[in-house]
């Protein structure tokens, strides 16, 4: 319980009783515990901890009393010196420290006001009644992925035997077939590059690469193929030509005149076979 004790009480008992009679029914832990609240060493033995705590509580009992001491003794100091002060002031015909005080009061007064003539104004906010609208979001352009960009720089940095703009032209006598065995031995940057080149996406298996530019090729081909010409319509025949439609004779045709009758009539055609057993 004495370990709890402020440092106030533990003091009052040590100067009434002593170290030993007011401490001596403490443990050691709670005189450990005292120590380290008084920042004491708190090794040792008991009768150490003892005697440590005892001084250090009876030094700070004589240190408050020679305070106590002193206060008076330098009021009285004070007391005496100040009428000495103020006789030397009047002899001198400076005024006490009163007006040196007011002077400092007023040089610091003019420093202050000083100060506040060099501090800029601070403006005052205009309040806006307009409401601010909100920036308008603007749409992102998508960029493009490194996939693609890849595909096309590779395409881009190829360099196939024959070149895209003469692609068409080269092959078109060709046919399909060796253009297509022609375009399975390139390699797949170089079918990429003839798909950027003609205008397609370059995406896709080699096959699916190589199907795309054969599409391209044949509309290419059909684009380029010359047209049937029309036939020529038949000159108009001139005067030379009508004349000599008029001088050349035109062909006799013979037909063929049927038999004159003679004077005999015809015999009639007799009776059937039947009709004649019937009369009968």
């Amino acid at each position: 319980m004495a370990a709890q004790l402020q440092f106030e009480d533990l003091q009052s008992m040590v100067q009434a009783l002593g170290p030993e009679e007011a401490l001596g029914n403490l443990k050691v832990t709670e005189l450990r515990d005292c120590c380290r609240r008084f920042g004491l060493k708190h090794q040792g033995a008991k009768l150490d901890l003892l005697g440590r705590l005892g001084e250090h509580l009876m030094a700070s009992e004589a240190q408050k009393a020679a305070a106590v001491k002193e206060v008076p003794a330098a009021k009285a100091v004070a007391a005496k010196e100040a009428p000495a002060a103020k006789a030397q002031g009047k002899k001198r015909g400076r005024p006490a420290s009163k007006p040196a005080a007011g002077k400092a009061a007023k040089v610091v007064e003019d420093s202050s006001d000083a100060a506040a003539d060099d501090i800029p104004a601070v403006p005052t906010p205009v309040r806006n009644n307009q409401v601010s609208s909100p920036p308008a979001l603007v749409a992102e352009e998508p960029k493009p992925s490194v996939q693609a960009l890849t595909v096309v720089f590779t395409a881009a940095t190829a360099n196939p035997a024959i070149p895209v703009e003469k692609l068409a032209v080269a092959t078109r006598a060709e046919g399909s077939a060796w253009t297509a065995k022609m375009l399975l031995t390139l390699k797949v940057p170089e079918l990429q590059h003839y798909c950027v080149g003609l205008g397609m996406p370059a995406k896709g298996s080699k096959l699916e690469l190589v199907d795309s530019i054969l599409s391209r090729l044949h509309a290419l081909w059909s684009e380029a193929a010359p047209a049937a010409p029309e036939a020529a319509p038949a000159p108009e025949p001139g005067p030379a030509a009508a004349a000599e439609r008029a001088d050349t004779p035109e062909p006799v045709v013979e037909v063929a005149s049927a038999p004159e009758p003679t004077g005999a009539p015809a015999p009639e055609p007799g009776p059937a076979p039947a009709a004649a057993e019937r009369a009968d």
